[in-house]
């Protein structure tokens, strides 16, 4: 019953939610664009830039390789910019994983050398065209096949971290185990399914 009046609501009064949902985003970005800021490793890319990625052991489904498991990757082209946060890459088919990155996960790529203030030069990589010198280009293929699709957000919560709090949710992926359910942070979301946060948003306003 509660749930229906949520949604007469939403029906009824569409400007003044679109007002307050636009208005909430814009608090998030700019708390995020701040504490981005902050971080001067950080730094806007754009289409066919290359970048070395740091790719968390949680992104990859049980049972790949072990081998991709390590802490930074390098270099992946970038295929799309969804904005100055997130970016698509071009991955190789064997990582199996969601494409769309945040930046705070990217750092450019020197193919001469690496950059002393690179905040991962001293981590372990896969140099995977180092060790696949005969290795085909991967054509640029529709990216919506690849991408993991959120089926439900069940969940958030503020993180304290020294530069103040993060939002994070907790997601269900579509076609997944309720054992791979996900925190991913608000920017990441917002990239993944803008409509979805804006609703979950709304229907969190009546619950309050």
């Amino acid at each position: 019953m509660h749930f229906m009046y949520c949604l007469f609501y939403i029906s009824s009064h569409p400007q003044e939610l679109h007002k307050e949902i636009n208005k909430r985003i814009e608090q998030s970005n700019a708390s995020y664009k701040l504490n981005v800021d902050r971080k001067k490793r950080f730094k806007e890319f754009e289409v066919e830039d290359f970048v070395m990625v740091r790719i968390r052991p949680r992104r990859f489904p049980q049972g790949s390789v072990k081998k991709l498991h390590a802490k930074s990757a390098r270099p992946f082209k970038i295929i799309s910019k969804i904005n100055s946060n997130n970016y698509v890459l071009d991955l190789l088919k064997g990582f199996n994983i969601n494409h769309t990155f945040n930046i705070e996960y990217l750092v450019a790529f020197d193919e001469l050398e690496f950059n002393p203030n690179n905040p991962l030069h001293d981590e372990p990589f896969v140099n995977l065209l180092s060790e696949n010198p005969s290795l085909p280009s991967v054509p640029n293929l529709p990216h919506s096949s690849n991408v993991e699709k959120i089926e439900a957000i069940l969940n958030d919560e503020i993180i304290s971290t020294k530069e103040g709090g993060r939002q994070r949710y907790l997601v269900h992926w579509e076609g997944k185990s309720v054992t791979e359910d996900t925190w991913i942070e608000r920017d990441e979301l917002q990239g993944l399914d803008l409509y979805l946060l804006e609703l979950y948003d709304v229907l969190e306003m009546f619950n309050r």
